[in-house]
């Protein structure tokens, strides 16, 4: 296996295009565009090829990834043989991907086709032919769908755009090399005076892309070389590019570089900080000074490093290449030891047993579900997905039909136990996550949707959860108790906001998550008597800086809590009585991972869009819920007799389960 390109986004994410190819018939190759949120620790397949629907040309070989973050990302693909070469762009991970034809490079050493963006629509293409002494930028204000050409190289060594508008770009234009910058989007460029060593401002002058620390400070590595001799230069900024000042250099044993001329291999970690491998025994070079004094170390992993990419002063990728394959390394110590990736994603699931399917399109994602009574799914929907109002149907789950529709009720968008149904009554919630939506909690007749009456509560109410007792409001730093004739019966105050709050299937068992407390940087979960309120048990779990939990999960033994880290999520199930912790589910997943328990089972969202169903007492994954002809769920689970339902983005779906994923 080897490492074509990869791209080190943050301190967890990053992607990789990864090939083999068999020595018998080396025009067959296998390559793969996988994800990391982990450093490189576990790795997702998201290989556009397989996403994309109505076919592709043969021969696409993946080039060059960009990444803005987890969700937005491009790649481009070039047929050398055929001539062709397409963009791959995805607004959701790489679940789903879009393709747009662009012009093909050819191939030669060097060439290649390289996408830069500084938000979803606004981004340049860089087309790169070394060996013809040509290059050429253009611009999409649409997200790749379309391109504009723009100025014309000799080459470019590498681009760096700030906004729109802003950019920089290290090149060769005619007879002058060195940094260039536009100030209208590309259109035009300017070259920019660099300060240099006295000894080298007659070598040849490779000036690479700078970077940026905040909008005024930048570092401009510029690499001066003369037959075998390299000089790296270090130039300056303190206001935004304005001017520049030579700071240090680095200059390199002679015979230390080869090949076709490039910019050295940089890293620029911090204003002071930088990086730099050279020579044929790989040694890597530091300074935390701004290249005033510098010291050296052996690399040692491989006999030659192609690629470097610095994150900050300890972490940190690189490409090695050894007999034929390129290898990833990975660093947390600042250069002193590297250690292999493996960017290969393992399987991700089971063997599919279930199924996503819509039984009832609606205009507008579901963001709650609730069962009632003979069959009957309540469900909340946004007809503006973005918009301030919801509006609630009664759907049949036997006939297959919407009996009732409610008129448009405010607010909807803040979470999924935002409906309830008690005793012919449905509750519906006018809260938002950020609480500071519509105190305003509804009671609609379970038959017609009419509203019966409006209830002010003294916050904007986070969570509804009917119980035997009655309904169970949390609002701001209380929970309220209500009878729908009496009113309030029952008051239980915290110190902080309830941000979660979950009944077990039995309706004994509250599940509450606040934002204070803090102990450790943890905030409370807390396990109450559904009748009375009292606190049974408290425990802490998810970082407060996170804003705590994500989500509640309870069964009738216990809760599973899912608690975000920054990098990844991770599931433990805390157990009745005394909330410790008793399982983990065996996968960790995003910071977005949601999970459901229904009918005794406990399901997690895929990143892909499906569902791993699990043992709700051990976590052990036992199955696992594809999608057929719906998209992936978004709301909570409900069952019913007739089987499980889920909200996604377009109506509610019917969970179909298979033999591996038992339910009722």
């Amino acid at each position: 296996m080897s490492v074509r390109a990869f791209q080190l986004v943050s301190s967890s994410f990053g992607i990789a295009i990864v090939s083999r190819c068999p020595a018998a018939d080396p025009s067959v190759c296998w390559q793969r565009l996988v994800a990391t949120e982990d450093f490189g620790k576990t790795w997702t397949d998201i290989t556009p090829m397989q996403a994309v629907p109505g076919g592709l040309p043969p021969g696409l070989v993946l080039a060059h990834p960009f990444f803005l973050d987890p969700e937005h990302g491009w790649v481009t693909a070039n047929d050398c043989a055929g001539g062709k070469a397409v963009l791959f762009s995805t607004a959701s991970g790489g679940r789903r991907w879009a393709r747009t034809p662009i012009e093909a490079s050819s191939c030669h050493a060097g060439a290649g086709v390289v996408p830069e963006f500084v938000d979803p629509d606004q981004g340049w293409l860089v087309h790169l032919e070394p060996t013809g002494e040509s290059a050429s930028i253009r611009r999409t204000t649409n997200g790749g769908r379309t391109w504009s050409r723009e100025r014309v190289f000799q080459w470019i060594t590498g681009v760096r755009f700030l906004d729109p508008r802003d950019g920089w770009l290290g090149g060769f234009l005619r007879d002058s090399g060195g940094l260039f910058r536009t100030r209208d989007g590309g259109r035009t460029w300017t070259q920019v005076a660099l300060p240099l060593p006295a000894c080298c401002q007659r070598w040849t002058i490779l000036a690479d892309r700078p970077t940026f620390s905040d909008a005024d400070h930048a570092v401009e590595p510029v690499t001066l070389r003369h037959g075998n001799r390299s000089v790296i230069a270090f130039d300056v900024t303190g206001d935004a590019g304005g001017t520049w000042r030579l700071a240090g250099v680095l200059r390199l044993p002679a015979g230390e570089t080869n090949g076709f001329p490039a910019p050295g291999l940089t890293g620029i970690a911090s204003p002071t900080d930088y990086w730099v491998v050279a020579g044929r025994s790989p040694v890597m070079y530091r300074t935390a000074d701004g290249a005033r004094t510098w010291r050296s170390f052996a690399i040692g992993v491989t006999r030659s490093v192609t690629s470097l990419a610095v994150l900050d002063g300890e972490r940190a990728w690189m490409t090695g290449f050894d007999g034929g394959q390129r290898t990833l390394f990975a660093t947390r110590d600042g250069g002193r030891t590297w250690r292999p990736l493996a960017p290969v994603a393992s399987p991700r699931r089971p063997a599919t047993s279930a199924a996503i399917r819509t039984v009832l399109p609606l205009p507008g994602p579901v963001t709650a579900l609730a069962a009632g009574e003979d069959g009957i799914v309540y469900a909340a929907f946004l007809p503006q997905p973005n918009g301030d109002q919801q509006v609630i149907v009664r759907f049949d789950t036997a006939t297959g039909s919407v009996v009732q529709r409610s008129g448009p009720i405010a607010g909807g968008q803040g979470g999924v136990d935002r409906l309830a149904y008690d005793g012919g009554s449905l509750w519906a919630s006018g809260g938002s996550m950020s609480g500071r939506g519509s105190r305003t909690l509804y009671q609609l007749d379970g038959f017609t949707l009419a509203v019966r009456q409006r209830l002010k509560m003294p916050a904007a109410p986070m969570a509804l959860a009917a119980v035997p007792a009655g309904l169970w409001v949390a609002a701001g730093t209380q929970l309220e108790l209500l009878d729908p004739r009496l009113g309030a019966v029952r008051r239980v105050s915290f110190v902080g906001r309830i941000r979660l709050m979950v009944t077990d299937p039995s309706g004994r068992r509250l599940y509450v998550s606040t934002d204070a407390p803090v102990r450790n940087d943890e905030t409370p979960i807390l396990e109450l008597d559904a009748t009375t309120g009292e606190v049974i048990a408290r425990s802490w779990q998810g970082y407060a800086e996170l804003n705590g939990p994500s989500g509640l999960a309870a069964t009738d033994d216990g809760v599973w809590v899912t608690a975000p880290t920054g990098m990844v999520a991770g599931l433990h199930f805390l157990r009745s009585g005394d909330l410790r912790q008793a399982a983990l589910f065996e996968r960790e997943g995003p910071n977005s991972e949601s999970a459901y328990v229904a009918d005794g089972i406990l399901f997690v969202t895929d990143p892909s869009g499906g569902y791993f169903c699990a043992d709700a007492a051990t976590g052990q994954v036992v199955g696992y819920v594809g999608i057929t002809s719906a998209p992936a769920g978004i709301s909570n689970i409900v069952s019913l007799p007739s089987g499980l339902y889920v909200g996604t983005s377009d109506g509610v779906a019917r969970i179909q389960p298979g033999a591996s994923c038992p339910v009722g």
